[in-house]
């Protein structure tokens, strides 16, 4: 009985292990990359990665094709994500109006202020009483927004290293 049992385990571990070789041989001829859990994952700055979102939906032609509710939503949703980041609040969770408040804390242009007031207000009214703004609004709410991250965005201070500090480094 005992060499039963010792039988099926082997059985069990040969078919293990032929299923790890087979594993590994996919991955090796695929060529399929596995991430590495002990690299840190990269950081995108929240003005990268919201300028990416905007041109993507940019190119996704939503209000050409009358979605313009759409277009609206995912444009707010590209602003109030890259906010959030960008200013450390829960801009995905408020309303415009405690968006246009929190923001009153923060330095910013106020051309880009006013810009983000009115992208904001015309979505709410496009996504919730069915307002279709002008032709010509649609194309100028992105451009509002893409400005609006590129004159918000932080700003990294790079400080060169002096001289003394190069003699110290060597010493």
């Amino acid at each position: 009985e005992f060499s039963g049992y010792l039988w099926r385990g082997a059985v069990v571990a040969l078919l293990l292990i032929a299923l790890i070789v087979l594993i590994v041989w996919l991955i090796h001829k695929y060529n399929i990359k596995m991430p590495n859990p002990f690299r840190p994952k990269e950081i995108v700055p929240p003005h990268v990665e919201a300028i990416k979102a905007l041109e993507a939906l940019h190119h996704q032609k939503l209000w050409q094709n009358g979605r313009f509710k759409d277009y609206y939503s995912a444009l707010t949703d590209i602003l109030r994500r890259y906010i959030a980041d960008r200013y450390e609040f829960g801009a995905m969770e408020m309303t415009t109006d405690e968006i246009i408040v929190a923001l009153r804390e923060q330095e910013m242009p106020d051309k880009s202020r006013r810009n983000l007031v009115e992208i904001l207000r015309t979505a709410d009214l496009v996504k919730f009483a069915r307002v279709i703004p002008d032709e010509q609004y649609h194309e100028q709410a992105y451009l509002d927004a893409y400005y609006f991250v590129e004159e918000t965005k932080a700003v990294e201070v790079i400080e060169a290293e002096s001289d003394e500090t190069r003699k110290e480094i060597d010493d």
